[in-house]
């Protein structure tokens, strides 16, 4: 395990498992996110009031961040998914993943995998 992530095993408030695997997740190891969570006081916080408080609302130091990541996911594997959707209104997901696989076989093997990122960001 990388040393960011051992050194949080250190803080009471996370929990080794789920709550360690979230935030490495969510701030790729970056250490400046871990910094503005403690300062924050959300470190071992659950998460809605973690993306809340670090993210969405209007003071949030990492508000930017947010914003910065929805862009870069809607360049690239996320935008063929978004396109299909907003020119088939009432699409079902078994349509979104036959309409993606018919144009790039890989790419509609991971559609639900996008459909649940984008559905729970």
């Amino acid at each position: 395990m990388p040393k960011p992530a051992l050194s949080l095993a250190a803080v009471p408030a996370v929990s080794v498992s789920e709550g360690l695997l979230f935030l490495w997740n969510l701030f790729e190891g970056v250490p400046k996110f871990y910094r503005v969570a403690y300062e924050q006081g959300v470190l071992g916080a659950d998460r809605a009031t973690l993306l809340k408080a670090l993210f969405f609302s209007s003071s949030s130091p990492l508000r930017g961040e947010a914003d910065n990541w929805f862009l870069r996911e809607l360049r690239g594997r996320y935008d063929m998914l978004l396109q299909y959707v907003a020119r088939h209104p009432g699409c079902d997901n078994a349509d979104i993943v036959a309409a993606i696989s018919s144009l790039s076989p890989q790419e509609g093997k991971q559609a639900g995998g996008y459909l649940k990122t984008l559905t729970e960001r």
